[in-house]
């Protein structure tokens, strides 16, 4: 079962696409699924950076693809071509745990030659590994920002996808770079991250509340410049450009995801909220609590009383000349 509902409230194309029908044929469902205070945080290179510490075990029991995810990679991707080709080497930058790879990308390249799928964080990747292992795909430990860890695989990409990775980057346009030196002359790239997010702000609110904030002193959170700033789809069409890609393809969307219940709810966002970690475990409990309070003030529930969350995504498919 599809844990998120997704329902989209606004869009922007950029680009418009040229859609046929397309059939999922691989499976994707799993079982195991300001006002100034004293705390208040400004968002400065000069802050100590949180480390990214996902809660593995709990984001891969609560973690399951978007409505807008599954459509992208296998919609929107089959409809500009993707999969079509021979011998095709895939990346999947920040893989996770490896459900996306399996379920949903490797079924797009019936004909993959290879595909190499990294994440930053060896936990992550030891549980790809033991449950997401496959023939043709390479899990590594690697951060597309840093150049050093990628290069061994320079030019010789012929498609490099990213879903809901480059919202966690401090250096997106590094990043973007990187991606571009791995690909193939045209190669191309796909890329799904928020722009904005409720979530993104109920940890800005908890991180400066009274309460909570002297734990995260002189710490910067994972908090995108585009949540801060407003980015939008041509800030980074731009931003893109500049590289050297062409666009092929982007499209905003504001959205609405829909999730089962409260408890896979703070399950998943607490597998995905940097500051627990700096929580004493005496008091991991109670932040729990406040951080889905604030979440949920952030949202709300549907009207069949189920808690949602809502957020601006962007999708880009680019390519390099």
């Amino acid at each position: 079962m599809n844990y998120l509902v997704t329902h989209i409230c606004h869009y922007t194309v950029d680009h418009p696409l040229p859609c046929h029908s397309v059939t999922l044929t691989a499976p994707f469902n799993r079982d195991a699924q300001k006002k100034i205070n004293p705390c208040l945080r400004l968002q400065s290179n000069n802050y100590e950076r949180m480390n990214l510490d996902f809660d593995h075990e709990l984001y891969n029991q609560s973690h399951v693809p978007s409505d807008v995810v599954i459509r992208f990679l296998a919609e929107t991707l089959p409809c500009l071509g993707w999969g079509k080709k021979c011998k095709e080497v895939v990346v999947d930058v920040g893989c996770g745990d490896g459900d996306i790879t399996t379920d949903l990308i490797l079924p797009l390249f019936p004909r993959l030659e290879k595909m190499v799928a990294f994440d930053v964080l060896p936990k992550m990747i030891d549980v790809a590994s033991k449950m997401n292992s496959h023939p043709r795909i390479e899990y590594a430990v690697a951060d597309i920002e840093d150049w050093s860890s990628v290069q061994q695989w320079k030019e010789q990409i012929t498609n490099l996808l990213s879903v809901h990775c480059f919202h966690w980057l401090r250096d997106q346009r590094k990043a973007f770079r990187n991606s571009y030196r791995l690909l193939k002359s045209s190669g191309e790239g796909a890329f799904i991250f928020f722009l904005e997010a409720s979530f993104f702000t109920a940890c800005l609110e908890i991180q400066k509340s009274l309460k909570w904030c002297h734990f995260f002193n002189e710490l910067d959170s994972y908090i995108p410049d585009s949540h801060h700033k407003k980015h939008n789809v041509f800030f980074y069409r731009k931003m893109l450009e500049d590289v050297g890609f062409e666009i092929i393809y982007c499209k905003e969307r504001r959205i609405k995801d829909v999730l089962p219940s409260d408890e896979v709810y703070i399950n998943f966002f607490t597998s995905v909220c940097v500051l627990i970690a700096h929580v004493p475990v005496d008091k991991k409990e109670e932040f729990r609590t406040d951080l889905f309070q604030e979440i949920l003030k952030q949202n709300g529930r549907d009207s069949n009383g189920l808690p949602f969350h809502r957020g601006t995504i962007i999708e880009l498919v680019v390519k390099k000349n």
